[in-house]
């Protein structure tokens, strides 16, 4: 399932891989008989709730890409893939920069050399800076002060 899920990922058929992954986390949703078979499927499981995370993200479902992180995170706190598509949609989709922000210096104190979180720093600080400008010519409007110009970052 996992797999299937792959090559239709890898096809561009991302619903598709949803669905894929969907019917792998549901097929490792038993009690383990062992801690051995234990461990090997919490590993499985990070794997699906990761790839479920990234296809959620080319989806642009932010919500269900915070859920499957965050069950990630639960487990495995560390996982910096996970800290980057959360806050990869906290960003893009859902506009909560200090989540945002949160994660990428959780990240780049495991990884500082890691250059999507470094790139996805200076995007969220750039997001900041547009909308502390919006606000700004937001409530110079509704008070009537002079109407300052909008200049979008570089």
């Amino acid at each position: 399932m996992r797999a299937a899920g792959n090559e239709r990922f890898a096809a561009g058929d991302m619903d598709g891989a949803a669905e894929c992954y969907r019917e792998a986390e549901e097929a490792l949703r038993f009690v383990p008989p062992n801690a051995s078979v234990g461990s090997e499927r919490s590993a499985l499981l990070l794997a699906v709730w990761l790839n479920l995370s990234l296809v959620m993200l080319r989806l642009r479902r932010w919500r269900e890409v915070v859920e499957y992180t965050g069950q990630v995170l639960a487990r495995e706190p560390g996982s910096v893939k996970a800290l980057f598509r959360r806050a990869s949609a906290l960003l893009e989709g859902l506009q909560e920069f200090d989540e945002a922000e949160r994660d990428v210096s959780a990240g780049l104190t495991l990884e500082p050399a890691n250059g999507d979180l470094r790139r996805l720093k200076r995007s969220i600080a750039q997001a900041r800076a547009s909308e502390r400008r919006r606000e700004s010519a937001r409530y110079s409007r509704m008070f009537g002060g002079p109407e300052p110009p909008v200049v979008e970052p570089p």
